[in-house]
């Protein structure tokens, strides 16, 4: 399920069954979350209020914050114009492999020098750059 609406995935009868079946998340900036209706449904998908912030805060159509069970990070992807008609169509198949490498490209794993493990490091907006 593709969707813009936090309150309609946080209201969804598959709400459990969405969040059992995506372990990854992308949140598209959003300065609403700070209106408690909208907070309570991105607590609802896990998020903490620090994370809401966040989101709250994010440079829309630049920053986007990933959640999943390895960490999480607000990460820029600041496309062009053309980069940017291509993720934003849903006619073009190609659309969530261009998402996916650009994830993949966007995310930063650090080696933990004690024992070998990638970690990710959660990153707040006013530390991006």
């Amino acid at each position: 399920m593709a969707t813009q609406s936090i309150t309609e995935i946080a209201s969804s009868p598959y709400c459990n069954l969405l969040l059992e079946s995506c372990p990854a998340k992308i949140f598209l900036p959003n300065p609403e979350a700070r209106g408690d209706h909208v907070r309570d449904s991105y607590l609802k998908l896990g998020l903490t209020r620090r994370q809401v912030e966040i989101v709250a805060r994010a440079t829309p159509r630049s920053q986007y914050y990933y959640t999943s069970p390895l960490g999480s990070r607000l990460f820029n992807l600041d496309l062009g114009p053309i980069a940017l008609a291509l993720c934003g169509s849903t006619a073009i198949p190609i659309c969530g492999e261009l998402a996916s490498c650009s994830l993949r490209a966007a995310i930063s794993y650090r080696r933990d020098s004690t024992n070998g493990v990638s970690q990710t490091q959660e990153t707040t907006s006013s530390s991006i750059l």
